[in-house]
């Protein structure tokens, strides 16, 4: 949207509005969770030749070792029916990644410029002014699905009160609805970034010269910038996988500025 509005001979009012928005939707291939993880020594998805090899990998352990998957942190000594295995798989047998992106933009000006008339024929001629103000804001929200947490994994590859574990991470096809019902979590982040700007200027003829005259352009300007991004739990605590994990941030800053610009003929046209 763009008006105006004739006060005077020497004055006009301005305004300019925009706006626009979209979604984006995107699929990409189901996520996968890697790195060390806990599983009992019996656990009874695997055979007992690879139950014996947990057990080894237990009595090997020495002291007591940290394991952090996500928020969940767990410890293990050697021969207490835990071992730990390095895991690396991706989640085929699950509902894959999808993301909703929503876009909003928003810019509006307000200002006012016009003509100052003359000092003289040869100083300060043919002055004229422009003064306005804007502010625009971008925002995104992002929704993401088909992620897993890291942590709600390794208590689902844990028996519970002597139960088999929930989850049975050990080939594909074998994961059940309870499983992926425990795992799966969907993740929300925002962007926002504000910007605000406040301009005076005066333009017009300093002087003349031999050559032809001499323009001249100053003025102030004003400018604040802010941004910031917000994620939900899971993004910010890293106990997502599947979608990048970030801490919430935010940062502005402030700019005044003074600005003048000449321009002057050296040559004239023959």
């Amino acid at each position: 949207v763009f008006g105006h509005y004739d006060f005077n001979d020497k004055m006009t009012g301005y305004v300019e509005m925009h706006y626009s928005g979209n979604t984006a939707n995107v699929q990409i291939a189901p996520t996968n969770a890697t790195g060390n993880f806990l599983v009992n020594t019996n656990n009874p998805y695997v055979s007992q030749a690879v139950r014996d090899i947990f057990t080894q990998l237990d009595a090997r352990e020495t002291g007591t070792t940290t394991v952090t998957r996500g928020t969940l942190i767990s410890t293990t000594t050697p021969n207490d029916g835990l071992a730990i295995i390095n895991f690396n798989r991706r989640f085929a047998d699950i509902p894959t990644r999808f993301a909703d992106a929503d876009h909003q933009v928003f810019r509006t000006a307000l200002g006012v410029r016009g003509n100052l008339g003359s000092v003289s024929d040869n100083f300060l001629s043919n002055l004229a002014y422009d003064a306005y103000y804007s502010y625009a804001r971008t925002s995104e929200t992002d929704v993401q699905s088909g992620g897993v947490s890291l942590s709600s994994i390794q208590r689902a590859m844990l028996s519970q009160g002597g139960q088999p574990p929930v989850l049975n991470m050990f080939g594909q096809g074998h994961i059940s609805q309870a499983a992926q019902d425990a795992i799966l979590v969907n993740s929300i982040s925002k962007i926002v970034a504000e910007q605000e700007v406040a301009v005076a200027s005066v333009t017009g003829v300093a002087f003349n010269m031999p050559a032809g005259p001499v323009d001249f352009a100053t003025g102030l300007e004003w400018r604040s910038a802010f941004g910031q991004y917000i994620p939900d739990r899971f993004l910010s605590s890293g106990d997502v996988s599947g979608w990048n994990a970030a801490l919430p941030t935010k940062g502005s800053q402030t700019v005044r500025e003074v600005f003048g610009e000449f321009r002057v003929p050296v040559i004239a046209n023959a």
